[in-house]
């Protein structure tokens, strides 16, 4: 005799002859009491689809009429994430509006996965909230990018060369002769002297910061890196952190407002692109901070792979 389940006030017949028991154990979904599986929507709407479960109310076998009848608008996009994480084989549950997964081992680490839509606003203090989660961003045509989220030291050993001459203002901006400051600071691009940026002549002259751009600049120098312009990759700096060579290590996006998902995602897919870490800076209670986001290309190597899509 085919098992049951219920969610809320809908009743399900389990397929395939199948227990109520059978199925709390092979997918990791539900309660089970007694012969009944007490089943969450998004469970629901995994087990319909994986057709191992039908309404008793044939209505509800229609996707359009089930989907209307257990879910609202704001957990569309955690269905999303919990298909695909169900996929790769992770045991998921909901926690509020976050997900909690592992892998199948009960002794595997625990994650929270925050989701959200393409066009999430959020500002550093939520970003900094979300550090060693993953972020579940879910693009309108279904489609889920995961994100990882670490803070990160962003500690140098370049060495300090000695500012030999004080620059000669030109506006905001000032001059100075060749090798008399660093020599990765400026534009040196014309023999005998070079030109230094507001950001690089208000720091050599000792002004104190003025905005949180110029903040995360004296923090970063303070720090012994080396710091040029990240104009080309659509941001604030790219960051040697040893010495000037063909390739700086990080890029850096200073969080002086509100940021849409958007412009993250795209910053990420840039530095992704030119193997550099993506760095997002802000300011929490007077003090600097740096996440590193990454994409998460899988959870798991193919060959662990525990993936469920032909069950």
């Amino acid at each position: 005799m085919s098992g049951k389940a219920i969610c809320g006030n809908l009743v399900f017949n389990i397929t395939g002859n199948r227990s109520a028991a059978h199925i709390f154990n092979k997918y990791s979904t539900g309660t089970l009491k007694g012969d009944l599986l007490i089943l969450e929507p998004l469970e629901v709407v995994f087990l319909i689809w994986k057709r191992r479960i039908k309404a008793e109310n044939p209505l509800f076998n229609e996707g359009s009429s089930l989907v209307k009848a257990i879910l609202q608008e704001d957990e569309i996009p955690l269905w999303n994430a919990y298909r695909e994480l169900r996929i790769a084989g992770y045991r998921v549950k909901r926690n509020g509006m976050d997900l909690r997964i592992r892998e199948k081992s009960s002794s595997s680490p625990v994650f929270t996965v925050k989701t959200i839509r393409e066009n999430f606003q959020l500002s550093f203090s939520d970003l900094y909230s979300w550090i060693e989660n993953i972020v579940a961003a879910v693009d309108d045509d279904g489609g889920v990018t995961f994100y990882k989220l670490s803070e990160i030291d962003m500690e140098g050993s370049s060495s300090i060369q000695e500012i030999k001459e004080r620059p000669v203002p030109v506006g905001k901006r000032s001059v100075v002769s060749d090798g008399s400051i660093p020599e990765w600071l400026g534009d040196s691009t014309t023999e005998n002297f070079t030109i230094l940026s507001e950001l690089e002549t208000r720091y050599i002259n000792g002004f104190p910061p003025e905005n949180p751009v110029e903040m995360v600049y004296h923090d970063l120098f303070n720090k012994k890196t080396i710091i040029r312009t990240g104009f080309k990759y659509g941001c604030n700096f790219r960051i040697y952190l040893n010495e000037l060579s063909s390739h700086a290590e990080a890029l850096v996006h200073v969080f002086d407002r509100e940021e849409g998902w958007y412009a993250i995602s795209r910053a990420v897919r840039v530095a992704g692109g030119v193997k550099k870490k993506m760095i997002f800076a802000g300011i929490l209670e007077s003090k600097i901070k740096y996440v590193e986001i990454k994409r998460m290309k899988s959870f798991v190597e193919d060959e662990n792979r525990d993936d469920e899509s032909d069950l």
